[in-house]
């Protein structure tokens, strides 16, 4: 099999590999933060930060005040900070 060009010049393939272990390491430490969050705050956070809803939008979803959701949102990344630090 030619691997040519899969490569930039330079770049050694042990390193890419290392790299993307710790890539996967991080997102394992993220994904177990996340699921330590209370129900309330990781709603609010997946709504806020990966449906990219606005809060007004949230609050009106989980029948809550607008800043509830900026308090949830708040400490659920500090609590995923703090686990991932």
């Amino acid at each position: 099999m030619d691997c040519t060009g899969l490569f930039k010049e330079g770049e050694d393939p042990a390193q890419i590999s290392e790299a993307g272990e710790e890539k996967a390491l991080q997102l394992k430490k993220l994904d177990r933060a996340i699921e330590r969050l209370t129900l309330r705050e990781r709603t609010a956070f997946y709504f806020f930060h990966f449906e990219k809803m606005k809060q007004r939008e949230i609050a009106e979803v989980m029948s809550t005040t607008i800043s509830a959701v900026e308090s949830l949102v708040h400490k659920a990344m500090k609590k995923i900070k703090k686990e991932l630090a």
